[in-house]
């Protein structure tokens, strides 16, 4: 959950712990829905399981955002035209 919201910060675990259940209870809800159900078998057996979901969000928040969603807002404020 740290992961997500980011340990550098004073909310990051809260806001990590937030998105997981929020990720979560969404994920499960895709898994079973009829979209998923008329996929492929090679992409509706990895979909169709949400904790490979939960996993491959995982390490696409460690590889796009250093820091967890916590620190999204000054990453973006740095990479303003106008910031120093």
């Amino acid at each position: 959950m740290v992961v997500l919201g980011g340990s550098g910060t004073l909310w990051g675990p809260m806001i990590g712990g937030i998105l997981y259940t929020w990720a979560d209870q969404r994920l499960g809800d895709l898994a079973g829905s009829g979209t998923v159900a008329a996929l492929p078998s090679v992409l509706r057996i990895p979909l169709s399981q949400p904790l490979f979901l939960l996993g491959a969000l995982f390490v696409a928040v460690i590889y796009l955002l250093p820091g967890g969603v916590a620190r999204l807002p000054a990453r973006l404020r740095s990479k303003a035209p106008g910031a120093r």
